[in-house]
C-alpha cells in the first residue's frame, strides 16, 4: 500500500484573541472544560458523500464526450479532501488547546483517521478511473504509476480500512513520543534516559517511510544530502565562531537577565505588527488587512496549552490562519512576525491539499525573512535597546542555522545507517552533532523527527538564506525588500518551484556554495561588531 505520511500538526492554540467563540465554532475555550464526546460529534468529517462520489465518477469514465464532467467530478473529489483536512486542522488544534483533555486527543486522531480516509479515497477514485479509460490523460496528474496497481486491486472499503490503521499506527507513536518528552518527571541534569526512550521512538518512526528518499523527495527538494552535508561541515569552520562571539555577548550583557524575567515585551504583538508592517509593500499590507480581517489569527497565555506556534494554510476556507502561543517577553514579538510571514504567503496560495508539495524551505525563507525586515523598526519599537536586541535576534538565527544543519546531517547518517545503530548509539550521535556546533539540545526536544522527519534542515537552509537577505539590508534596503516581494509570491503548497531555482530567481546568493557562505559570514560578523560597539 502507498505510506503517504499524514503527520499531526504541532499546533498552539488557544484563549481566542480578537474573535469570540461565535466566530470559531470549533474552539473550545479553558473556561468550558467539561466538554462531552456529544459536542464533538458534528466535527466529525463524514467521508460517505466522498465515496459516493468516488463510485461515481467510476461510471462517468465510460460515458463518451464526459470531459467537462469528469473535470468538474475531480474538482469537487479534491474539495471533500480540503474539507476533511479542515476539520482535522481544527480539531488537532482544540485539542493543543487542552493539552491534557483524552477526549479532545480521540478527537483528533479520529479526524487525523478521518482525514486519512478522505486522501485515500481520491486516490482510489483517480487510479480506479484512469484505468482502462479513454480520458486518462485527465486523471495522469493525479496518480502516481508506482501505486496504480494497489488501488486498482483493493476495493474501496479495503483501502480505507488500512488507511485508518495506518493513521492509528503513527497517532501511536506520536502519543508516545509526546508522553515521554512531556513527561514531568524527567530528569533536566540528567535527561539520557529520556533520550534513550526517544532514540527508540524515532527508530520506530522510520520504519513507517521509504526511507531511502523521504529526507529529500519528500520535502520537493532540488538540493541533496550530500550538498547539506559539505554545508555543515563548512558552517563548524565559518560561523560557529561568529555565534559563540554573538553568545558571549548576549548572555554576559545584564540585559538578558531582564529578557528572562519577562523584559522587552511589546504591549500587543500584534497591534505592533499591525502598525508597521504595512509601511514595508503594498502587498503586505494587503495581507496585513486579510490577517485582522476575519480575524485569522489566535493566541494564547494558557499553560494548559500546547507552547508552541504556526501557521496551517486552509484552501477549502480561502485563507490561513495563525495561531500563536504568547509568554510575555520578547519572543512574542518575533513569534508574531515570523508566523505573519507565512501567512503573507500562505492565504493566497489555494492549492488542493490532495495536490500539494509543500517546499517548506521557501516557506521558511518567507518567514524568518519577514524576521530580518522587521528589525528596521527596532529603533523605533525598542529605542536604546534595540541594537543589543538585534543581536540577540541574530543569535537566535545563527542558532537556527547551525541546529538546522547538524540535525540535518544526524538524519542522513541515520538514514543511512539505520538498520545497524541502537538507540544509545542514536544518542550518541546526536551529542556528536549538537557538540560539533556548540549547540545545547537534547534529543528528546526535537519533535520534529517524529512529527516530520527530514524536515529540520530547512530551518538552516532557510535561515543561511535569511541572513543573505539581511546581508543585503545593510547595503541597500530597497534591494532586500524587492527581493523578500519575489519570494513571498511563490507559492510553497504548488510544487512548482523549489529551493534552489527560487532563490536564484528572486536574487539571492547559493547558500550551497562556499564562496556564499564565506560572504554571508563575513557580512554578519561586520553587523555584529558594530552592534557591539554602537
Amino acid at each position: 500500500m502507498k505510506i503517504k505520511r499524514l503527520s499531526a500538526l504541532c499546533l498552539s492554540v488557544l484563549l481566542l484573541t480578537g474573535c469570540t467563540k461565535e466566530d470559531l465554532p470549533f474552539l473550545i475555550s479553558s473556561s468550558e472544560p467539561e466538554s462531552s464526546a456529544a459536542d464533538h460529534s458534528a466535527q466529525r468529517y463524514n467521508t460517505d458523500r466522498l465515496k459516493e462520489m468516488a463510485q461515481q465518477l467510476q461510471e462517468t469514465k465510460k460515458l463518451s464526450g464526459a470531459e467537462q464532467q469528469i473535470q468538474t467530478e475531480i474538482q469537487a473529489i479534491l474539495d471533500e479532501v480540503d474539507k476533511a483536512y479542515a476539520v482535522f486542522v481544527h480539531a488537532n488544534m482544540e485539542y493543543y488547546a487542552d493539552w491534557n483533555n483524552r477526549e479532545l486527543a480521540a478527537l483528533s486522531d479520529e479526524t487525523h483517521a478521518d482525514y486519512s480516509a478522505a486522501d485515500e479515497i481520491a486516490t482510489w477514485a483517480f487510479c480506479n478511473a484512469c484505468k482502462d479509460s479513454d480520458y486518462d490523460e485527465l486523471f495522469e496528474p493525479y496518480v502516481q504509476q508506482e501505486w496504480l496497481a494497489y488501488y486498482v486491486a483493493n476495493s474501496l472499503n479495503r483501502v480505507i480500512s488500512r488507511a485508518r490503521e495506518n493513521a492509528a499506527q503513527n497517532d501511536s507513536i506520536l502519543d508516545d513520543y509526546y508522553n515521554t518528552a512531556y513527561d514531568e518527571n524527567i530528569d533536566l541534569d540528567d535527561p539520557s534516559e529520556t533520550n534513550y526512550s526517544c532514540a527508540k521512538l524515532y527508530l520506530e518512526t522510520l520504519q513507517t517511510y521509504q526511507t531511502d528518499a523521504y529526507l529529500y523527495d519528500y520535502y520537493s527538494r532540488d538540493y541533496t544530502a550530500e550538498q547539506a552535508s559539505s554545508v555543515y561541515h563548512e558552517l563548524t569552520g565559518l560561523l560557529v565562531p561568529v555565534y559563540e562571539k554573538l553568545r558571549d555577548y548576549v548572555l554576559a550583557d545584564p540585559r538578558y537577565g531582564k529578557l528572562r524575567e519577562y523584559g522587552f515585551a511589546v504591549d500587543d504583538p500584534f497591534q505592533t505588527l499591525k502598525q508597521y508592517a504595512p509601511s514595508l509593500s503594498p502587498s503586505i499590507a494587503e495581507s496585513v488587512d486579510k490577517l485582522f480581517s476575519g480575524p485569522y489569527y489566535l493566541s494564547s497565555k494558557s499553560l494548559e496549552a500546547y507552547d508552541g506556534s504556526f501557521t496551517a494554510s486552509l484552501p477549502s476556507e480561502q485563507t490561513a490562519y495563525m495561531y500563536i502561543h504568547l509568554s510575555d517577553d520578547y519572543y512574542d514579538l518575533t513569534t508574531v512576525v515570523h508566523e505573519f510571514g507565512h501567512f503573507n504567503s500562505d492565504w493566497r496560495d489555494l492549492t488542493p491539499v490532495y495536490l500539494s508539495r509543500n517546499c517548506i524551505d521557501i516557506a521558511e525563507v518567507q518567514s524568518q525573512g519577514m524576521e530580518m525586515l522587521f528589525t528596521s523598526f527596532y529603533d523605533d519599537i525598542y529605542g536604546a535597546d534595540a541594537d543589543y536586541l538585534e543581536a540577540l535576534m541574530l543569535y537566535n538565527t545563527i542558532d537556527s542555522v547551525l541546529a538546522g544543519f547538524a540535525v540535518g546531517e544526524f538524519e542522513n547518517q541515520v538514514m543511512r545507517q539505520q538498520d545497524s545503530l541502537t538507540p544509545k548509539e542514536i544518542c550518541n550521535l546526536f551529542d556528536e552533532m549538537m557538540d560539533s556546533c556548540g549547540l545545547a539540545c537534547e534529543l528528546y526536544q526535537i519533535s520534529h523527527l517524529y512529527e516530520q522527519p527530514g524536515y529540520y534542515v530547512s530551518y538552516g537552509v532557510s535561515a543561511l538564506a535569511a541572513l543573505d537577505l539581511y546581508a543585503n539590508m545593510q547595503n541597500s534596503m530597497e534591494h532586500a525588500l524587492s527581493m523578500y516581494t519575489q519570494i513571498m509570491q511563490i507559492p510553497t503548497n504548488a510544487g512548482e518551484t523549489m529551493f534552489c531555482q527560487a532563490m536564484k530567481s528572486c536574487g539571492f546568493g547559493d547558500v550551497f556554495e562556499k564562496s556564499e557562505l564565506e560572504r554571508i559570514t563575513a557580512a554578519v560578523s561586520s553587523r555584529v561588531e558594530s552592534l557591539r560597539n554602537h
